[in-house]
């Protein structure tokens, strides 16, 4: 090996790397965070409250889920300046694989960090514990639709941040047990409530609130899962007959059902519970949170109770 290429060796090695370590640590200190999901810009917003790291919406708000990759391929030119100018993006790729905002922004900025909320990407602790579709076995997405599930991933994802932004980790923890305690406190009262009852199963249209309906303890007796536009009237003789043949008196769903099938419903003596997805508003992230869970278990405990 001649002496020129050693000289040069050592040149690369010990001028190279240091610069990119400076290259890296610069891209940390924009103290911005991508979301595009309403619950997790919801999360990311009350973890970092009072740090001075700013959270950022990656995609309108009126695109759904299932239109973000969509969004990000069509506008992807509006989109990297934005990327450019963060330090990382919260996704849920491990409840939702098809979750596309990290590969769309690592495009723009190589030296964007991901934070799965679902799922610590250096396995330093558990993840959240994920559930499967009844009859397809695929993953369910919205996991944090359990108050327990969605403490676990302000847990995660205060980690991650805390990691990235170790000045204000003091302030992210307080955050976070603030977070938590109100939390536990809301699932106490419901846990209670829900446990004096007498009636514990339902019917369900949507597998969209399983994880809700089964950290409270709530058992589905039977599922209606074909789209009911397809329903025939064979469907709805057979909900009848299920819910006779159970006693039950509630069907859960998360859109109201269609005229036909509200009558097979009463004429079973049963009621419908519409239960809603978080949509963020305005104001206080933490009680917006409180608020969807608790207009969701009130619905359940008045729809099982009879009241």
């Amino acid at each position: 090996m001649s002496r020129a290429f050693v000289f040069l060796f050592l040149f690369i090695f010990l001028t190279g790397f240091p610069n990119a370590a400076v290259s890296r640590e610069n891209a940390c200190k924009t103290k911005t965070v991508l979301a595009s999901r309403d619950i997790t810009l919801a999360l990311a917003g009350i973890l970092t409250d009072g740090t001075g790291i700013s959270v950022k919406r990656a995609i309108p708000a009126r695109y759904f889920p299932a239109r973000h990759a969509g969004y990000l391929k069509k506008k992807m030119a509006d989109f990297a300046p934005l990327v450019r100018s963060a330090d990382a993006v919260i996704t849920v790729r491990s409840a939702w694989p098809a979750d596309p905002l990290y590969a769309y922004s690592r495009r723009a900025n190589p030296w964007i960090v991901e934070i799965d909320a679902t799922t610590p990407l250096d396995a330093s602790r558990s993840g959240v514990p994920l559930m499967h579709h009844p009859d397809s076995g695929a993953l369910l997405v919205h996991a944090w639709r359990s108050p327990s599930n969605l403490s676990r991933m302000a847990d995660i994802t205060a980690a991650d941040l805390s990691d990235l932004y170790p000045g204000a980790e003091k302030k992210i923890d307080a955050n976070l047990g603030a977070f938590k305690r109100a939390l536990f406190k809301l699932r106490t009262r419901f846990e209670i409530a829900l446990g004096a009852l007498d009636a514990f199963e339902v019917i369900a249209f949507s597998t969209d609130f399983l994880y809700l309906i089964d950290e409270f303890g709530l058992s589905v007796a039977e599922w209606f899962l074909t789209p009911e536009i397809d329903w025939t009237d064979a469907d709805r003789t057979a909900l009848g007959k299920s819910l006779k043949r159970h006693h039950l008196k509630t069907v859960v769903c998360a859109w109201k059902p269609e005229k036909a099938t509200g009558k097979i419903i009463e004429a079973a003596g049963a009621r419908v519970v519409i239960l809603k997805p978080f949509k963020l508003g305005s104001g206080d992230f933490s009680a917006q949170i409180r608020t969807w869970y608790e207009a969701n278990l009130n619905a359940l405990v008045r729809g099982l109770s009879g009241t």
